[in-house]
């Protein structure tokens, strides 16, 4: 990844952090996206929690495939001409995986606006209030009263009324194409 990329996808990691999640998050995601990788000790330090706190961050993190981790295994000098070592757990970010999730998450995102959006359409239309019937615009076409111009209820011959909803169809739509510029 070129140098002019990797700073436009560590911006979009600003971006998603700071836009989706909570301020302890942000802060893990920050602090992974200026340092690549690094052990959960260290994190935890700089997130100024328990252990066991930042394992519970950077797994759901993880869950949701924002961050990985690793097993390693590390050399511990005790004060002693004997070394240990021990497994320690660290966290980094894929930076390819990480633009294709957040490439799922948008196009679900905008699956589910528009499918929001068609429904609003749809519900468009007449309602009686007598029998409780609804019109859609092409049946109450056939509906019109000529003596009086009004929409009549085929069923019990009451006075239709529109139930058109201007404003959150134009809400819907000016809400997709928000979005729709948004993720250009």
């Amino acid at each position: 990844m070129s140098h002019a990329g990797l700073a436009v996808v560590r911006q979009l990691v600003a971006v998603v952090a700071r836009t989706f999640y909570k301020d302890e998050y942000i802060i893990a995601l920050d602090y992974l996206n200026w340092h690549e990788i690094a052990r959960i000790d260290v994190l935890s330090k700089h997130l100024r929690v328990m252990t066991r706190e930042a394992y519970r961050i950077f797994y759901d993190l993880e869950k949701h495939k924002l961050v990985q981790h690793i097993l390693r295994q590390d050399d511990v000098v005790i004060n002693s001409p004997f070394q240990r070592t021990r497994k320690s757990v660290y966290f980094y970010i894929d930076y390819r995986k990480f633009v294709d999730v957040v490439k799922w998450r948008i196009w679900k995102l905008q699956g589910q606006v528009q499918l929001r959006t068609e429904k609003e359409q749809k519900n468009v239309g007449y309602d009686c209030p007598d029998c409780k019937k609804h019109f859609n615009k092409m049946e109450v076409l056939s509906l019109m009263d000529p003596f009086t111009g009004m929409f009549k209820c085929d069923y019990c011959s009451g006075e239709l009324v529109d139930n058109t909803v201007l404003e959150m169809e134009l809400k819907s739509r000016k809400e997709l194409t928000r979005f729709t510029m948004q993720t250009k």
